[in-house]
């Protein structure tokens, strides 16, 4: 009786959803599960779940090990979790390249034999990367731009009228000989 109550509570905290949220084109994403060790070590496996498909299954940690033979394409190299996740109660998942298709509910089931022991929901969202660094680095490099094209601007015009100067100079100081030597 005692056990059956330990499950009942059990499956009703950990049914609990939480959020995780993200930008795409980050390198991974933690999806958080976690559990008492001594529950994930008295199970056989931990599923991981994609709500939205017909095979839903993202990832499979066995006691031995990964069992992916049944894992959704979609994830092929993509998920990973801890070796010692079993042993630890860390049954977190780590997606990698997140996109933003994958967003959407995602499930932590820890099984014993065909027996659920524990149900956690994870919703991930996937958001596109925020537009203004974009526009804050496109605005600087058009000032950037800009203010280079204003020195150059400034340094032509600079030597133009050093030249124009050096030329009115000479021509002065040839008018000066020229009435020197030209009086004599």
């Amino acid at each position: 009786m005692k056990l059956r109550l330990l499950f009942v509570v059990l499956l009703h905290v950990s049914q609990h959803a939480s959020g995780v949220k993200v930008y795409e084109g980050v390198k991974s994403v933690l999806l958080p599960c976690q559990v008492p060790a001594d529950v994930s070590r008295s199970s056989t496996a931990v599923v991981w779940d994609y709500d939205e498909f017909d095979n839903p299954t993202v990832h499979v940690r066995l006691q031995s090990g990964d069992g992916l033979r049944g894992q959704n394409n979609r994830y092929t190299n993509r998920t990973s979790m801890r070796a010692d996740a079993l042993q630890t109660g860390d049954l977190s998942l780590t997606l990698r390249n997140p996109t933003f298709s994958d967003s959407g509910n995602y499930t932590c089931i820890i099984k014993k034999n065909k027996q659920q022991l524990s149900r956690t929901k994870v919703q991930l969202r996937v958001k596109e990367p925020p537009l203004w660094p974009w526009v804050l680095a496109v605005t600087l490099l058009i000032l950037v731009l800009v203010i280079v094209a204003f020195g150059v601007i400034l340094y032509c015009e600079r030597k133009r009228f050093k030249a124009v100067e050096a030329q009115l100079l000479s021509e002065r100081l040839l008018r000066r000989l020229h009435v020197l030597f030209g009086k004599r």
